[in-house]
C-alpha cells in the first residue's frame, strides 16, 4: 500500500523510527523490547570488564552507563510492557 505525493512514492509501514523514537503500531512494545535488549547487552559488556568489582561499584556503573532513559517520557509507565523493564533492572541488581 502506498500513496504518491509530488512524484514521491510513500509506502505505508507499521512503525518508523523518528528522531530516535519508534512511532506507530505497537510502538511502546517495540521501544521496550529494544531498550531491554540494549540494556542487557550493555550490562553483559560491563560485567565482562568489571567482574571483580564490588556489588556497590557494579550498581553505580550500571546506573551510570547502562540506564539510558532517553525517550522514556513517551512511555506509559504503568503498562505491562514497562513491567519488563522493571523486572530486567531488578534481575541486574
Amino acid at each position: 500500500m502506498y500513496i504518491v505525493h509530488n512524484s514521491t512514492v510513500i509506502y505505508a509501514v507499521g512503525f518508523v523510527r523518528h528522531l530516535g523514537h519508534i512511532v506507530g503500531l505497537k510502538s511502546q512494545q517495540r521501544a521496550v523490547e529494544g531498550y531491554v535488549y540494549d540494556f542487557n547487552n550493555k550490562v553483559n559488556k560491563l560485567m565482562s570488564y568489571f567482574s571483580c568489582a564490588s556489588s556497590h561499584t557494579l550498581n553505580v556503573l550500571v546506573s551510570a552507563y547502562c540506564m539510558a532513559l532517553h525517550g522514556i517520557c513517551l512511555w506509559d509507565l504503568t503498562s505491562t510492557h514497562c513491567e519488563r523493564v522493571y523486572t530486567t533492572r531488578r534481575k541486574t541488581v
